[in-house]
């Protein structure tokens, strides 16, 4: 694929994960029969972000917000322009670490609780990422079809991403507010949110991967509403349940994404499919 293409349409599956945060607070909005924000919400706030006066409390912090969008932007780029998946899966891991460090880069105890609670988060969802980028690097064609139960395994993994009940113990409203966030301010936190939505960019174009038509038509309808109903189920269960502990999400994703993939592994092996 031609470089500047890839770049196009990194840059719009960007645009898309910021547009998703938007979507699921409307959603989650009208599940409560509330009016909610702007689907746009998300882009209103960066750009106000950026239109304040950087400040900056130590440097350490810009270079690891810095480095977190750019290796997130980079995994994208790196599974559109045709690369190797689990190289891509590794740069958006990195680049989720990043923002865990600049956390800790802080002095502040708030900074440090919500780094903490993300390096928690990573530990519980990065071992379901491993599992779908090896699927989606080893598999070509509809792997749902045998493999669904990745895909369900991915909803607990988008309830930490998109900061949903009942795994969205990083942010932590209730207790100390935007967690790992905590000590940036304008263009920097503006940065970090454009790198959150490279990762949901990213997450949505693995779990876009799981189906696949030689139709232009139809393969483009089939991935988007592979993404959209993973972004559904998990705004109503967010609706429907509230926050865990961390220590039960540290023990409870993991055992259960992993354990229901390894059933899955089981029977299409006894079934002969595998």
């Amino acid at each position: 694929m031609n470089a500047l293409l890839a770049l196009i349409e990194t840059i719009i599956i960007i645009l898309i994960g910021g547009l998703s945060l938007g979507i699921a607070r409307k959603l989650s909005a009208r599940m409560q029969r509330r009016i909610g924000p702007s689907i746009f919400q998300a882009f209103y706030d960066v750009s106000k972000l950026f239109s304040k006066e950087p400040f900056y409390f130590k440097r350490l912090p810009i270079v690891y917000a810095i480095s977190s969008m750019a290796f997130q932007i980079a995994a994208i780029f790196i599974l559109i322009y045709g690369g190797d998946t689990m190289m891509a899966f590794f740069v958006s891991g990195a680049g989720a670490v990043y923002l865990a460090a600049g956390a800790f880069a802080s002095p502040s105890v708030y900074s440090w609780i919500g780094g903490r609670r993300e390096l928690l988060a990573i530990a519980a969802y990065e071992p379901v990422l491993f599992v779908l980028a090896l699927s989606v690097s080893t598999h070509t064609h509809n792997i749902i079809l045998i493999f669904p139960a990745v895909f369900i395994a991915m909803v607990p993994v988008l309830s930490v991403l998109l900061e949903r009940s009942p795994y969205d113990v990083p942010a932590a409203h209730q207790e100390i507010v935007t967690g790992p966030y905590a000590e940036y301010a304008g263009p920097m936190l503006g940065i970090l949110n454009i790198a959150k939505w490279a990762q949901l960019g990213f997450v949505y174009v693995l779990i876009s991967m799981l189906v696949w038509s030689p139709t232009l038509a139809v393969n483009l309808t089939l991935k988007i509403v592979i993404v959209a109903a993973a972004v559904f189920i998990t705004i109503l269960i967010d609706n429907a349940t509230a926050r865990v502990s961390r220590k039960t999400m540290i023990v409870t994703l993991p055992i259960i994404t992993l354990g229901l993939m390894a059933l899955n592994i089981a029977v299409m092996h006894l079934a002969g499919i595998i």
